[in-house]
């Protein structure tokens, strides 16, 4: 679990970038931030969320300063083992897996009272070392059942569904693959129909085999790009893209910059910026 508050950032000429294996949570106490989901956009203000599903590309830039924001990122784990006595089970990822258009939205009625929930939040990330995680974690949930409740009918606390093992197995061999893995050849491996295999995983994880599989691998081409030296070219031919242009053109797409100018941007400070 990594929690931090950016207080008084400036503008920023440029969006910054990022994608990692991990949900992220995050809200504006102050000042203006748009926020990417990959080609989708929206700017926040406070009391304002936003929230990120594992290997989601994202992105951020400050448009109104002074401009204090609150974040965690954490394993899914952490909301996926979570289990309250008596009541409705809840799925704690609905509101990390709805639409990027209409994900973590508070209505103006409500920004107020998230605003404060905010504040909390920003409090027992920064006590966290005197108090450990478990207020965070407390203070995480209230928000997202505040969320829940605020959102369309279909989208508020549902009976928990057990993860599908034959996806929990496709998605692991997707995770630690530098190799591009095909929906057939997935299927394949697994002994299943394709059309079965592919509407089942995307109905579990909320995107396709082949979109997941490809966050994975940009997932490590970040993360090469941002700690280590190897050339473009090398990192490219590692994590099965077909030439260096190839890894260019798809990279763009979904971080917006170039290789090379995620590379300047990020050199060293892996998750440095969220």
């Amino acid at each position: 679990m990594t929690g931090d508050i950016r207080v008084d950032k400036p503008v920023d000429r440029h969006p910054w970038f990022d994608i990692h294996d991990d949900l992220e949570f995050g809200m504006v106490l102050k000042g203006c931030v748009r926020r990417f989901w990959g080609p989708v956009k929206r700017d926040l203000g406070p009391g304002e969320v936003w929230l990120h599903d594992a290997f989601e590309p994202h992105g951020y830039q400050i448009v109104q300063a002074p401009c204090d924001l609150v974040f965690l990122i954490f394993r899914r784990g952490l909301l996926v083992e979570t289990r309250l006595p008596g009541g409705t089970p809840i799925d704690w990822l609905a509101p990390f897996q709805s639409p990027p258009t209409e994900r973590g939205r508070v209505p103006p009625a409500q920004r107020d009272a998230m605003l404060a929930l905010g504040r909390r939040f920003a409090e027992a990330v920064h006590q966290r070392h005197d108090t450990g995680d478990i207020r965070v974690q407390l203070i995480l949930m209230e928000t997202l059942l505040a969320l829940m409740n605020t959102a369309a009918a279909d989208a508020v606390p549902q009976h928990h569904r057990e993860r599908d093992t034959d996806v929990l197995l496709a998605a692991n061999q997707a995770m630690q693959s530098r190799r591009l893995l095909t929906t057939e050849m997935m299927a394949d491996s697994l002994k299943l129909p394709v059309d079965h295999f592919s509407r089942h995983f995307e109905k579990e994880m909320g995107v396709s085999f082949a979109k997941f599989g490809l966050r994975c691998r940009l997932n490590g081409v970040a993360q090469d790009l941002s700690l280590t030296d190897f050339p473009i070219k090398a990192i490219a031919f590692d994590w099965d893209f077909s030439h260096e242009s190839h890894l260019d053109r798809v990279f763009r797409r979904h971080f917006c910059c170039t290789p090379g100018t995620y590379r300047h941007r990020h050199k060293g400070s892996r998750h440095a910026k969220s």
